[in-house]
């Protein structure tokens, strides 16, 4: 599997002291892409761009997806 991000790309990350592995496979290397966290009202009234984000890690060996509030997790590049 595998190959969903060019290596260049890639990072390790932290919550705390703790380093995060995929739950899915053990991998510890992943992809970002921040995630609107959208809420029905904002959407209703026209206001989704205001609504919070959130940080989600997408292993890159499996394409699971760990998603984390902001400040939460701290990225550095993979080596």
């Amino acid at each position: 599997m595998g190959n969903f991000f060019d290596e260049s790309v890639l990072v390790t990350a932290t919550v705390g002291e703790r380093p995060v592995v995929c739950s899915y496979c053990d991998n510890a290397r992943f992809g970002t892409r921040r995630i609107k966290l959208n809420t029905s009202g904002a959407e209703f009234f026209g206001f989704a761009w205001a609504n919070k984000e959130s940080l989600a890690l997408i292993c890159s060996e499996c394409g699971g997806i760990h998603e984390f509030l902001d400040g939460v997790v701290q990225t550095t590049p993979a080596s």
